[in-house]
Parts: structure tokens; sequence; C-alpha cells
């Protein structure tokens, strides 16, 4: 990674924001917002483009609520779940508060595993949601971000709609189930289409789909 210099940004070496390569200078304490500039090489972009689109496709990130297991025993327990030979997990990373980052072999297993949320765990309940850049536990748990069930409810929708329900319901939060689980009894018998997810809040709900 190449860091700022006076070379590559024009800024003088008295600048306190450039980072000078080898230097052994304390960070300021004075208050206020200290500015780093990082400049990566262009190989080192199109690295990091490589490996976010691969998490992207090929990684979850899952949250246990109830006893939290180890890595292996995490390991052993989506294996008895999921049914998949042992070579589909590529890795497993405890990011802390009860969440763990799920590599896996083959993107099917990440739509799949998706679409059993929530999944119980000898008595805990697995959470899962796709993996997304800047995932940070601390402030999840600092935010006393919830995870609840909730049931959307579509009356008006056309017929020819119906096969889109879990995409539908996938923009506002992540299906629970098939198609078929997904309608609530209520709803089904009152001819309404519903979807089951799970969602961590109301206020980033989007007031239309499009």
């Amino acid at each position: 990674m190449a860091t700022g210099s006076k070379e590559t940004n024009g800024q003088s070496d008295n600048d306190p924001t450039t980072i000078q390569g080898g230097s052994d200078a304390a960070p300021s304490s004075m208050s206020g917002t200290t500015t780093l500039s990082i400049l990566f090489t262009p190989e080192e972009l199109q690295q990091l483009e490589i490996d976010v689109r691969h998490l992207t496709e090929f990684s979850v990130i899952c949250r246990i609520l109830g006893s939290r297991p180890s890595r292996g025993e995490l390991t052993d327990l989506l294996y008895g779940s999921l049914q998949v030979e042992a070579d589909k997990i590529q890795d497993i990373q405890l990011l802390g508060k009860g969440f763990y980052l799920i590599e896996f072999e083959h993107s099917s297993s990440v739509q799949r595993l998706l679409g059993m949320n929530p999944l119980d765990l000898r008595g805990a309940k697995a959470f899962f949601s796709p993996w997304h850049s800047g995932f940070n536990a601390e402030e999840i748990v600092k935010n006393g971000e919830k995870i609840f069930t909730s049931t959307a409810i579509f009356p008006n929708l056309p017929k020819e709609y119906m096969s889109f329900l879990n995409s539908i319901g996938a923009k506002l939060g992540i299906p629970i189930g098939t198609t078929e689980s997904m309608a609530s009894r209520v709803s089904r018998s009152n001819g309404m289409p519903s979807v089951k997810i799970l969602v961590s809040g109301t206020n980033s709900l989007p007031n239309i789909i499009h």
C-alpha cells in the first residue's frame, strides 16, 4: 500500500496530515479531526475489487442469539443443518458480539442458507444476512439493533407478481422460508399475498418499492 508523500500529493513535509514513509513520529494529541490520506496503487485497487466481489457472492454474516458456539462447533452445526460436504465452508471468522463471517466455496450454499432464516442451532437462533462492506459488530450492538419477525401484506398486488413475493420481501428484509410458507394464515385466508421477513428496524423501510 502506498502512503502519501510530497511527490504524490503535493503537500509539504510540514503538513501534519501527510504520513511520511518510515516516520516514527507519534500522532498528534491535539483535539479536532485528523485527516489520513492513504493512496492505493492500481494493482491494489483491482485486488480490493476482486476481494469485495468474492465476499459479496460467497459470504454471509451470521448472528447467534443464545449460546454462542466456537468456530468448530458452528461448522459442525451448519454441516448438519445444510447437509453439505465438508469442503463447502471455506472459512468462519469470529467478528465478536455473537457475529460470524461465514465464507462458502459455492454461492448456491449462500442462497440456500439465507432461505433457511432463522436456523435453530441446538436451542440458539442463527440469523443470516448477506455480507456487506464495512460491517462492524461493535457498532450494531452499540446502536441496539434488534432482529424481529414481521409480515408484509400486499392487498392489491396483481396476480402476475405473485411469483416475485420472495424478491419483494428481500427489498424489505430477510425472507423466511419458501414462497408458500411465507404467507401467513390470516392473510392467505383473506386472499391477500404476504411475506414473512426478518427486519432490524422500521425506520429504513421504503415507502415505495419499484
